[in-house]
C-alpha cells in the first residue's frame, strides 16, 4: 500500500501530491551544458517532489511544471 496515498494534512483532509498536467507543452533545455544532478535539485526546490516531470530526448531534457524555469535558473544547472 502506498503510504502516500493515505497521507493526511494538518486539517484532516487527504494531502493529495501536486501533478503536472500532461497537455503543458514541454520547455526544451540543452542537456549538453546542464548538470543532470543540479536540474534534478533545482526542480524538486522549485516544484516539489511528484510535481513535474523530466525526459531526455536527442540531448535535451524536456521539462514539465507548472512554469519555465528562467534563463538564470538553467545557469545554475550549467556543469
Amino acid at each position: 500500500m502506498d503510504p502516500q496515498k493515505n497521507a493526511q494534512a494538518p486539517d484532516g483532509r487527504r494531502a493529495v501530491p501536486p501533478r503536472t498536467p500532461r497537455r503543458v507543452k514541454p520547455q526544451s533545455i540543452d542537456g549538453r551544458i546542464v548538470d543532470p544532478i543540479k536540474l534534478s535539485a533545482l526542480l524538486e526546490q522549485k516544484f516539489g517532489k511528484g510535481a513535474y516531470e523530466v525526459e531526455m530526448r536527442h540531448n535535451r531534457f524536456l521539462v514539465r511544471a507548472r512554469s519555465e524555469l528562467t534563463d538564470d535558473e538553467i545557469r545554475q544547472s550549467y556543469y
